[in-house]
């Protein structure tokens, strides 16, 4: 797995792939709860 604090076209890749977000939202959704706002799903620290 790369370092995504360091790789700019690998967070990029990450963002544009549906798939992905799908699975962090769902990991997230697990331990801290988001907020619905049109139909998505927003996490705010």
């Amino acid at each position: 797995m790369n370092d995504l604090t360091t790789s700019r076209l690998d967070r990029q890749n990450i963002l544009n792939n549906s798939i992905a977000l799908k699975e962090i939202e769902t990991e997230l959704s697990s331990h801290i709860h988001g907020s619905i706002w049109k139909e998505e799903t927003w996490f705010t620290f």
